[in-house]
C-alpha cells in the first residue's frame, strides 16, 4: 500500500485548506465563544461539495472514497474542529440515507443534504445504553400503516437545528430497527442545547419523541441493525481520527511559531532543549495517528471490515491528541492558559475525542475482543 497522496488529492487538500484559512480560520474563535452553528458556512461547504465526498453523483455527490474524506476532515479540523464535526455528522446521516431509503427519500433528503439546503441528525446514544445496542429503550410500536414512537436519544449533534434523522429503536420483536424521522411531526421535540467544554460549534442537545407517528415508508431497515450501526461508527471513527490529526498539525504549527517567537534570556525559546522534547514529541505522535489513520481510509477504500483498525486508530489518535496539545500548551507556558491564544481551544477541542464514538475503554474493550478471537481465546 502507498499512502502518497495522488496528485489530484494533493489538489484536493489545497482547495479544502483554502477554505479553511479564509472561511474558519477567521471565524474559529468566535463560533467557539458563541457557541452558535454558522448557517452561512454552509453553501460555501456545499459549493465545494463536502458533504457529498461520500455519496453518489446521482444525488449531487462526487463518490470521491474514504481517503478524500480523510484529507477534507484533517484539513477543516487543523482550522475548527466544531466544522469538521459538523460535516461528518451530515456524511454520516447522508450515508444512511443513501443505503437504506427509496429514491423519493433520497430526492427529498439526501439531495438537499448534499446542497446544503437541509440538515440530519444521527440518533443512537440514550440515557442508558452507552455503546451498548442492546440497552436501547426508545421504542417503535407498528400501527396501520406505519409506527409510532416513543424515547430519548442523548447528545445529539445537530439535534437542535436538523430537519430529519435517522433513529434507532427496538421494534414490536424486540430487534433494533432504523427508521427516518422528520422533525416537523407532532411529538417530536429538541432539548435546550449543551454547554461544552469544546467544539461548541457543533450544536448538541437531547431529542424526545413522544408518540411520534411515521408512515411504514420511513422504515429504513427491518431489524438486524448492529452490523449497520458498526459500519455507521467506523466512519465515525475514521472522521474523529482524522480531525485528531487535523488538531495535532495545529497543535504542532503554533507550538513552532511561538517557539520561534517566544524570547527568554535573550534567546527563542526554540533554542532550548526542553522546547525540543515537546515540540519532537508532538511531531511524533502526529505522524504515526496520520498513518494509522490513512491506513484506515485506505481499507475503507478496499472494502474490507475495519472494525478492528478503527478502534486502534481512534484510541491512539484520540490519545495522542490530547498529549499534544497538552505539550503544545506547556510550549506556551501560561500564555497557553489564555482563551487569545489558539492552542487553549485545540486543548479543549481535543479532550472530547476520547469520549466520542465510544470512550477509549471501549475501544479497549472492542479491541480485545477482536484479539481474543484471533488467538482462539474462548470468551
Amino acid at each position: 500500500m502507498d499512502f502518497n497522496l495522488s496528485d489530484e488529492q494533493k489538489a484536493f487538500r489545497e482547495v479544502v485548506r483554502r477554505f479553511a484559512d479564509k472561511e474558519l480560520e477567521p471565524r474559529a474563535a468566535e463560533i467557539d465563544q458563541t457557541g452558535a452553528f454558522p448557517h452561512d458556512l454552509r453553501p460555501k461547504i456545499a459549493a465545494l461539495n463536502l458533504y457529498g465526498i461520500l455519496h453518489p453523483e446521482a444525488y449531487g455527490g462526487v463518490n470521491a472514497g474514504y481517503m478524500a474524506m480523510t484529507i477534507s476532515q484533517i484539513e477543516l479540523a487543523r482550522s475548527c474542529p466544531a466544522i469538521a464535526m459538523h460535516i461528518q455528522d451530515q456524511s454520516i446521516v447522508g450515508y444512511e440515507i443513501n443505503q437504506y431509503a427509496s429514491e423519493k427519500q433520497k430526492q427529498d433528503w439526501l439531495v438537499p443534504i448534499i446542497k446544503g439546503e437541509k440538515l440530519g441528525f444521527f440518533a443512537f446514544t440514550e440515557p442508558a445504553t452507552g455503546s451498548d445496542p442492546n440497552m436501547l429503550e426508545t421504542r417503535a410500536r407498528s400501527v396501520e400503516g406505519g409506527y409510532v414512537l416513543n424515547g430519548v436519544k442523548r447528545f445529539i449533534t445537530s439535534g437542535p437545528i436538523a430537519q430529519v434523522g435517522v433513529v434507532f429503536a427496538k421494534d414490536d420483536s424486540g430487534d433494533v430497527s432504523l427508521f427516518l424521522v422528520e422533525t416537523d411531526r407532532p411529538g417530536f421535540s429538541a432539548g435546550q442545547t449543551y454547554e461544552k467544554l469544546g467544539h461548541r460549534g457543533a450544536t448538541l442537545s437531547d431529542i424526545y419523541m413522544d408518540n411520534v407517528s411515521i408512515p411504514k415508508e420511513n422504515l429504513l431497515r427491518d431489524g438486524n441493525c448492529f452490523k449497520e450501526l458498526r459500519s455507521a461508527m467506523t466512519l465515525g471513527k475514521l472522521c474523529l481520527s482524522s480531525q485528531c490529526v487535523g488538531i495535532m498539525q495545529a497543535a504542532l504549527d503554533e507550538a513552532m511559531r511561538y517557539a520561534q517567537t517566544r524570547v527568554q534570556r535573550g534567546h527563542p525559546i526554540w533554542e532550548f532543549q526542553h522546547c525540543h522534547y515537546l515540540i519532537t514529541e508532538i511531531a511524533t505522535l502526529l505522524e504515526a495517528a496520520r498513518l494509522l489513520t490513512y491506513q484506515l481510509a485506505w481499507q475503507k477504500d478496499q472494502g474490507v471490515d475495519a472494525i478492528k483498525q478503527a478502534s486502534i486508530t481512534k484510541l491512539f489518535a484520540s490519545q495522542a491528541a490530547v498529549m499534544a496539545t497538552k505539550h503544545a500548551l506547556q510550549v506556551h507556558g501560561s500564555y497557553g492558559y489564555l482563551k487569545e491564544f489558539k492552542v487553549e481551544r485545540l486543548f479543549r477541542d481535543a479532550r472530547g475525542y476520547e469520549l466520542f464514538e465510544g470512550v477509549s475503554e471501549v475501544q479497549r474493550e472492542i479491541l480485545a475482543s477482536r484479539l481474543a478471537k484471533e488467538y482462539g481465546i474462548p470468551g
